[in-house]
């Protein structure tokens, strides 16, 4: 007879880790998907995404949950406080369990990949996950490889290597690991530990593409829109990037939105776009984040709620995105979006973003300075500002370098 609750999702990936080793990675996934089924068992979470990240013909997809969805339910499960006694029973059966793994003397490839995944992503202690990881890649597990290479890649435990993660990376793909590829296209389209081959990335793309990853089929379709190591094919960047949003992509959701948001490829259909960029932004993908409030800004698709979009700007900017922090900047400076006036706010805020680069921030900045508004008024450092965005080509900066003589 089967035990109950956590006892039963822990022998589940127990037993998953034994039909890993074995190299039996469908049945592997079968009891990981078992010890999964609550959402709240992390060991199996993570052992399932990894899995199929690695093998994507792994999931049964619709019913299996994507890699994100799964990394989703293990954010939730960390969150957990223990208020109530199953989040504490699912909390403390997850540090049980790795704890046991960790004191087993015998303790498998597949099991130090489990504790790297444990420490890298529950934990974050990078340095012991890294210990682990190559424990196991040293035994020849390629999906230890990919996250050793992740782990270079990154920095994260170790110095950044991007000439170290290659070599894993390509290890690894040589098994047939999907993610591998993936990563390994991103090192060629950045030129980064190999040279830069713009071509070699989208064939890296197209072959995890082909296999069902579905990153992989967004960061093609952004070659095809550039032109970059592939003919430019708007059309065909828009099937990707559809056919990846179809199983939840958050950013070839965003990317379909954007072109149905400019009727390009895709007839223009703003309230749809709006519901793309809703799911992505769900997701806590800033750029998904920041579209949302550009129609709530301008009442396109969504009626205009220039409050929600201050709500979403916020958002976005908390989250690093420069052109959200200027606009968010743009709504201080003009007192609009349910704020008051806040001239140094906005100045604070236009800075930020101009730190980014951002080039409209830039021209802000060197308005308030050359007015002294929100900042003490400053015209030589107004005329810097100036100078670098008409360095830039911008006709506005131009005219006033000439018509004050800055």
């Amino acid at each position: 007879l089967r035990c109950a609750g956590m006892a039963a999702a822990e022998a589940d990936t127990a037993e998953g880790l034994r039909r890993w080793d074995s190299g039996a990675t469908e049945e592997a996934a079968r009891c990981f998907r078992l010890g999964a089924a609550t959402g709240e068992f992390i060991p199996a979470l993570l052992a399932l995404r990894t899995l199929f990240m690695g093998h994507t013909h792994l999931r049964l997809v619709p019913d299996d949950p994507s890699p994100d969805q799964l990394l989703a339910a293990v954010d939730r499960a960390k969150r957990q406080d223990g208020d109530s006694g199953k989040e504490s029973e699912a909390r403390n059966a997850a540090e049980r369990f790795i704890d046991g793994l960790l004191a087993d003397p015998s303790c498998s490839a597949s099991c130090h990949l489990l504790i790297g995944l444990w420490m890298r992503l529950v934990t974050k202690n990078y340095g012991e996950a890294v210990k682990h990881f190559r424990i196991a890649a040293n035994a020849g597990h390629y999906f230890a490889m990919n996250n050793l290479g992740v782990s270079y890649h990154l920095g994260e435990g170790v110095p950044v290597d991007y000439g170290r993660a290659a070599e894993l990376y390509q290890r690894a793909a040589a098994s047939g690991h999907i993610a591998a590829m993936f990563n390994l296209g991103l090192l060629c389209e950045k030129g980064d530990g190999m040279p830069l081959d713009l071509k070699q990335a989208a064939e890296l793309y197209r072959r995890a593409a082909d296999a069902g990853d579905d990153d992989a089929m967004c960061a093609l379709g952004v070659l095809y829109e550039r032109g970059e190591g592939v003919p430019r094919d708007i059309q065909i960047a828009a099937e990707l990037y559809q056919k990846a949003a179809d199983v939840g992509n958050k950013y070839a959701m965003c990317n379909v939105g954007v072109l149905l948001q400019r009727g390009e490829a895709l007839p223009q259909d703003l309230p749809r776009a709006a519901c793309l960029f809703r799911k992505a932004a769900d997701s806590g993908y800033a750029p998904a984040v920041y579209n949302l409030a550009v129609l709530y800004d301008n009442g396109e698709g969504v009626e205009k709620n220039t409050t929600e979009a201050f709500r979403l700007y916020q958002q976005a900017s908390d989250a690093g995105h420069a052109g959200a922090t200027f606009n968010l900047a743009v709504l201080y400076d003009r007192g609009e979006g349910g704020v008051q006036q806040d001239l140094q706010r906005a100045a604070q805020l236009y800075q930020r973003a101009a730190d980014s680069g951002n080039q409209d921030a830039i021209y802000n900045l060197a308005n308030l300075f050359d007015r002294g508004e929100g900042v003490e008024q400053d015209q030589k450092r107004a005329a810097v500002l100036y100078q670098k965005v008409a360095d830039g080509g911008d006709l506005d900066a131009m005219r006033v370098l000439e018509i004050f003589g800055y």
